[in-house]
């Protein structure tokens, strides 16, 4: 995990979806959608953020 290009992004972004390590299934879904969106957007948080709230209804907009 450590050489995911954006990992400093990922991690902020588990963060403020308060997504945690020990809902090991919830983790992984949100870290492999979180990589994906990141990818797709060549690491750009705020339109990242938006995929994720159409992704993620626990999101709120004043996270984002």
């Amino acid at each position: 995990m450590s050489n995911f290009k954006y990992q400093k992004e990922l991690l902020m972004l588990l963060t403020e979806l308060k997504v945690h390590k020990t809902d090991r299934e919830k983790y992984a879904q949100a870290e492999n959608e979180i990589k994906i969106a990141l990818i797709e957007k060549r690491g750009e948080c705020g339109r990242v953020k938006m995929k994720l709230h159409s992704l993620f209804g626990s999101v709120h907009k004043s996270s984002l």
